[in-house]
């Protein structure tokens, strides 16, 4: 009898790129489609008068960000399941919780915001603590960048009825926020590794000439997403299909193992 070999950092990044390079036309629809939503909401910006610019940037950018990270977590969710991943499900799901998914984007979309803002406003003023209030904030995005990796998948999961609370209802949309905190601050730090692996294939992409807009948004959402479903994995929420490049241990015959 064999079992599974425990899984790695280097097991799941071959399970998020061997997803994306099995869906790469799913994956470069993706990124397509994020980077084209998210030009567009800056340009509706762009074009607002001055004195309202800012708050028509935050919804247009949370509006944006909600339908684009639920629809692509959830097609990279059940594409790395080995599931139809099906665009007209996706949107069906996305309008069965779009509130929920709102009120995750509107979190991400100012957190990220305010922190940005904060290394920007830091780093533009000459005072002597200006560069270590820099890095702070800077450390502090990037940390919640991480956490915003872990977020949408889990609110898929929680949508899927894969993680449920005592009660057997749906877990709310803080609870996706705690527990990614508590996975990024507890767990190895697989994911801020995965979002460096993504930022140099992605740096690579534009250089070579492939450009962001194929490489960026899908392959992010694929390796973010798969590094949650193995956290589920471990936690026995889910059952990853087997990876075939995936070396496997021979633990011999039950009989034997009883001696």
């Amino acid at each position: 009898m064999r079992e599974p070999a425990p899984v790695t950092l280097r097991g799941t990044l071959r399970r998020g790129f061997g997803g994306w390079w099995d869906r790469l036309g799913l994956g470069v629809a993706i990124s397509i489609a994020g980077s084209l939503a998210v030009s567009g909401a800056l340009g509706v910006a762009a074009l607002t008068p001055l004195r309202v610019r800012w708050p028509i940037l935050f919804v247009a950018l949370t509006l944006v960000w909600a339908a684009f990270g639920f629809v692509a977590s959830r097609m990279a969710f059940h594409a790395l399941l080995q599931q139809e991943a099906s665009w007209i499900e996706s949107i069906r799901a996305l309008r069965g919780c779009a509130a929920r998914a709102l009120r995750l984007s509107a979190c991400q979309v100012a957190g990220a915001g305010l922190l940005g803002l904060g290394a920007l406003f830091y780093a533009t003023r000459g005072w002597s603590v200006s560069m270590p209030l820099t890095a702070l904030c800077a450390l502090m995005l990037a940390h919640w960048l991480a956490q915003c990796g872990y977020q949408w998948p889990l609110l898929i999961a929680a949508e899927e009825g894969i993680i449920q609370r005592p009660d057997g209802g749906r877990p709310r949309v803080r609870a996706a926020v705690r527990n990614a905190l508590l996975l990024t601050v507890t767990q190895r730090p697989d994911l801020c590794l995965v979002q460096v692996a993504t930022a140099c294939v992605t740096v690579a992409s534009a250089a070579s000439g492939v450009g962001i807009v194929l490489i960026g948004p899908g392959l992010a959402a694929f390796l973010t997403t798969a590094l949650a479903l193995v956290r589920l994995s471990a936690a026995g929420l889910v059952t990853l299909p087997p990876d075939p490049s995936e070396p496997v241990r021979d633990t011999g015959w039950p009989a034997s193992r009883d001696r």
